[in-house]
């Protein structure tokens, strides 16, 4: 019982130690899937400078990585900012976001900002299997905005957005590669289908 008990204290005592230098190594040397301009601090205080996530702007950002999932391999990192804050899961049998909330400026999309509510998209094994929270879309500064739930269909996240009156719609669609396609109608034009990779 004695040793049970010994063992279990240097077993702690070993995952606290893992934590602690983990702790003390530089922001610049985790892998992110974030660019910016430069990465300082610790994994624990972190913090990114022009950030961008593909080709979209995302400002500065502090960044914590969350201590306890780096005990199983899994990388989770908590990112704000002034346009977006959530987490990433970076690295484990799941990645993907959860928890997202605020604007991004979409590149390669007639848009001019989604919004974003508690928006989670989670892929395992190149499968969708959580996704929640609510999009929306302005098409210009002016117009009302678009507006769905994020759900997951097959092994895709997907997004079906509609504005009040039902005559404008936004289907998007994105992978566990981080690959999109969406396909967009509206009166004032013809149908658009786009797509590309974040």
């Amino acid at each position: 019982m004695r040793g049970l008990k010994s063992s279990g204290k240097w077993l702690f005592f070993g995952a606290a130690l893992l934590v602690a230098v983990l702790a003390t190594l530089p922001l610049r040397l985790l892998p992110l899937g974030l660019a910016a301009q430069e990465a300082s601090g610790s994994l624990w205080g972190g913090r990114l400078t022009a950030a961008q996530w593909g080709s979209m702007a995302l400002g500065d950002m502090a960044v914590a990585v969350q201590p306890f999932p780096l005990l199983g391999g899994r990388v989770m990192a908590k990112v704000r900012g002034p346009r977006v804050e959530g987490t990433l899961m970076l690295k484990g049998r799941e990645t993907g976001v959860t928890g997202l909330r605020g604007q991004l400026v979409p590149a390669g999309l007639p848009l001019e900002r989604f919004e974003m509510e508690g928006v989670e998209a989670v892929f395992a094994e190149g499968q969708c299997v959580r996704a929640a929270g609510q999009l929306g879309a302005l098409l210009s500064a002016t117009s009302s905005p678009l507006t769905g739930d994020v759900q997951c269909a097959g092994p895709e996240a997907r997004a079906s957005l509609a504005s009040a009156d039902g005559l404008q719609r936004l289907e998007l669609q994105i992978s566990a590669t981080g690959g999109w396609k969406a396909r967009l109608a509206s009166p004032e034009g013809p149908e658009l289908k786009m797509e590309g990779s974040l």
